[in-house]
């Protein structure tokens, strides 16, 4: 199957333009990036010097219209994304956009309603809809192993220079709104909607900058509370990123859902569940997931499984269990080979507790 032929519009620096005209080139066999579209002066020169867009083409508006790729990828500005999103849908292209969205609820409604009458593929960058283990938790959930889920608790934080806290206050919801909306996404994904939003943001002025940096909301079901935190001045908050879903029969807790790595270099990741209530003529599924570097991050890589930055390959393989094998918790190990530059310890990226059997 041939490539996909993709042109991005933008290259907004606070967005995630950059990584994502790295992960497209990145995947020649699924992608074939065109060019770029910057109408801004500004950023159309500053994306000049930068790596990410070398030996690309900088296209006009209508050179997009007369090449008719088979996607737009939008990465303009945050209060440009849906209006942009638009003028690529009115066009007739499938369209995938950076999030958050808009803090405009009906320009948003009228994208969403525009896509579905032009019966046109419409993505949003919530790259952990697609992360491997979020997907184990939704199957899961709609294999009923975790029960009746009654609270989602989602932490997703950074600590970033007073450059960064200075873009904050062009968000009416500051950090919940820029970060927070991933971890918002991942309630809804398990939760559906709420009956009541309490929200507890603050402002911890750490940098010198009167920004709303630190998000907290509360989020209130009829059998539960589900809460999501982020905050942008705490030291390893990265680090801290992490989902748990409790549900009546089980939790399941995802950490770190983002790897970094200082050396540059990250092994597979594997995967396997296992639950002790399976026979012998059942199966697990275990995903070798094979993760590349992306970006630099003070000094490092970060890799996040999803669609803006995706670029791992995921191979499935099925094995049997063990009859009457007395697993009562799944653990995925991270199998981390021991660099000179790697920084921390092997840590299970996401495990699986069961309640344990009581003792006649």
């Amino acid at each position: 199957m041939a490539p996909l032929r993709i042109i991005q519009i933008g290259t907004a620096p606070m967005v995630h333009s950059a990584h994502a005209a790295a992960a497209l080139r990145g995947l020649p066999e699924t992608f074939q990036l065109e060019g770029i579209v910057e109408e801004d002066p500004e950023l159309l020169r500053r994306a000049a010097g930068n790596s990410a867009f070398a030996g690309l083409p900088f296209l006009s508006w209508e050179e997009v219209l007369r090449r008719r790729p088979d996607a737009l990828v939008i990465e303009t500005d945050e209060h440009r994304l849906v209006a942009d999103a638009i003028r690529s849908l009115e066009a007739g292209f499938h369209t995938y956009m950076d999030k958050p969205g808009s803090e405009d609820q009906e320009e948003f409604r009228r994208m969403c309603r525009l896509a579905a009458k032009k019966n046109l593929v419409l993505s949003l960058g919530y790259m952990f809809r697609h992360n491997p283990a979020v997907l184990q938790a939704l199957e899961l959930k709609r294999a009923g192993k975790l029960g009746e889920i009654f609270s989602v608790e989602a932490q997703m934080s950074c600590c970033n220079d007073a450059g960064y806290h200075r873009t904050l206050p062009r968000f009416r919801g500051g950090m919940m709104y820029y970060l927070g909306c991933h971890m918002i996404d991942m309630v809804v994904h398990f939760c559906g909607f709420p009956e009541e939003v309490i929200p507890l943001n603050a402002r911890t002025r750490s940098r010198g900058v009167e920004c709303v940096d630190y998000g907290f909301c509360a989020y209130r079901y009829p059998n539960g509370v589900s809460f999501v935190k982020t905050c942008a001045s705490e030291i390893n908050g990265v680090n801290r990123r992490s989902i748990v879903i409790n549900g009546t029969k089980g939790s399941f807790e995802i950490r770190p859902i983002e790897v970094q790595s200082h050396s540059g270099q990250l092994p597979p990741v594997l995967r396997r569940e296992r639950a002790p209530h399976l026979s012998s003529a059942q199966t697990v599924r275990r995903t070798l997931s094979q993760l590349r570097p992306l970006h630099p991050q003070r000094g490092g890589e970060s890799v996040h499984s999803g669609v803006r930055r995706e670029t791992a390959r995921a191979h499935s393989a099925l094995l049997p269990v063990t009859p009457g094998e007395p697993v009562l918790s799944a653990t995925v190990r991270r199998t981390i080979a021991r660099r000179k530059h790697d920084f921390g310890s092997p840590r299970p990226p996401f495990q699986l507790e069961l309640p344990q059997k009581r003792e006649k």
